[in-house]
């Protein structure tokens, strides 16, 4: 699984108070500042021969890729050439005060990524750490927390895609913002947009500036790493959208255990485009972790019962009404039970959860196809 963002070491200080509105101002102009120097230093970087080993060197210019020097103070002191007060570069999470006082840059020779709210304003930055860093460095720093960096509330590529999305392309939540890069490289001519959440589970606040973008409707595909932690993701991602009101959710299933951006870094760019366009419904996704998981053989057929009742308890809430004989097909399917006994379990199951609207709706359709749901 790729390394996630940590926030730097200023998150940690005391709160300070909250910012005035001319204090945020004068943060945000640093920080535009920023992105304009960070942009210039490139080409005298290793970052242009990164991005190119990696496929990825026709989004330097597109997604605005910057250079931060090594140096401990080199962004600090041109800021403060343009005019930026101290106040400034801390509040914009540019700079940080050291236990001797010194106030030294908190990005250092690293390649940046410049993150912006929805509305396209410009609040922070992750950094990836040169390939050579040592092992101590965090491979992924973020803006430190602060009224103006909200990690939490920002998804990348939700303002920088604005347009395609509003023409109707697919959003695609991936782990970082490489993936997101290498989706954008593989998927070109397909209507889809990758979306990082940078660092952090996707959470409520992400999930609903994205269904506000696109709608409840419009299909969302979620494309997290295959490995246990990149599972227990992608299920979060499906409640959190679900709880949102997100109508059609998808899964890509990443091949070989590979990230979008290894993918792409390997040539295989063709292979995750046909996972985009063979992607399943995601709730079919989340409950084939939980069966795989629990290793269940064909003959247990009380285990496999049990195991569908749980599903059903806890996850079909979440399954539109419209998916819900499918999704029966398929657990049953997956665990080797005759789709009339897992009928009848998910109808009990939805009989005594109170929260669900739908008590009749597992029996509708119910001579629905095993393994029905797939695009």
């Amino acid at each position: 699984m790729a390394s996630v963002p940590t926030s730097s070491p200023a998150s940690s200080s005391a709160a300070t108070p909250r910012l005035t509105e001319q204090d945020r101002a004068a943060a945000l102009r640093a920080l535009t500042n920023a992105a304009r120097f960070y942009r210039g230093q490139v080409e005298r970087s290793w970052v242009p021969d990164y991005l190119n080993r990696r496929n990825l060197y026709s989004q330097l210019g597109p997604a605005g890729l910057g250079h931060a020097p090594a140096g401990w103070a080199t962004t600090r002191n041109h800021l403060r050439r343009q005019g930026h007060t101290d106040a400034a570069l801390e509040a914009a999470g540019l700079v940080r005060r050291t236990q001797q006082g010194r106030l030294v840059d908190v990005f250092r020779d690293r390649l940046m990524v410049p993150l912006t709210t929805s509305q396209g304003v410009l609040v922070g930055f992750t950094g990836r750490a040169a390939p050579d860093a040592a092992d101590d460095v965090p491979k992924y720093l973020n803006s430190p927390a602060s009224d103006i960096f909200a990690k939490h509330d920002l998804l990348y590529g939700l303002a920088e895609d604005a347009e395609a999305l509003r023409r109707g392309a697919m959003p695609v939540l991936v782990e970082g913002p490489l993936d997101r890069l290498a989706l954008t490289v593989a998927a070109r001519g397909l209507a889809v947009v990758g979306l990082a959440p940078c660092g952090t589970a996707l959470g409520p606040h992400q999930a609903r500036a994205l269904l506000d973008a696109v709608g409840p409707r419009r299909p969302v595909a979620v494309a997290l790493d295959p490995d246990p932690a990149g599972r227990d993701a992608t299920r979060r991602a499906w409640e959190v959208l679900a709880a949102a009101g997100a109508q059609h959710l998808r899964h890509i299933e990443l091949p070989d255990g590979r990230d979008p951006a290894e993918l792409v870094r390997n040539g295989r760019a063709k292979v995750l485009r046909h996972a985009i366009a063979t992607s399943t419904l995601l709730a079919h996704a989340v409950a084939d972790t939980t069966i795989t998981a629990a290793a269940i053989s064909p003959e247990d057929w009380p285990r496999a019962l049990t195991t569908a009742r749980q599903l059903f308890q806890t996850d079909l809430p979440r399954v539109p009404a419209g998916q819900v004989a499918s999704y029966v097909a398929h657990v049953a399917d997956r665990l080797h039970l005759d789709l009339e006994t897992a009928t009848a379990a998910a109808a009990n199951a939805v009989s005594t959860t109170t929260s669900d609207p739908r008590p009749t709706s597992p029996t509708q359709g119910a001579s629905a196809s095993r393994g029905a749901g797939r695009a």
